[in-house]
């Protein structure tokens, strides 16, 4: 893969959203809200809880791969970066 990971991994917004594309299927499939998740007890439940649940974890790694997916230069071919994106030293 041909992809300029320098720039991507500066931009927080490329990190919100990969946090969100973890939480999600694990606060759904567990029905969390942020009430429940007033304290480090309460978060080390849920951690413990998806870590023994291979159905979850399963949707996590496809979401992260979705994620990537999406992530890709719609104007190249393949999973790469244009030549252009593979100059830039700083996200716009």
């Amino acid at each position: 893969m041909n992809i300029n990971w320098k720039v991507r991994l500066t931009n927080p917004m490329w990190w919100i959203s990969l946090i969100s594309v973890i939480l999600m299927p694990i606060f759904s499939y567990m029905g969390i809200t942020g009430e429940m998740l007033t304290s480090w007890d309460k978060v080390g439940a849920m951690f413990q809880a998806f870590i023994s649940t291979p159905y979850l974890i399963f949707m996590v790694v496809m979401a992260v791969l979705q994620f990537l997916g999406i992530n890709t230069d719609p104007t190249t071919k393949g999973i790469k970066d244009s030549e252009r994106a593979m100059t830039y030293s700083q996200r716009s």
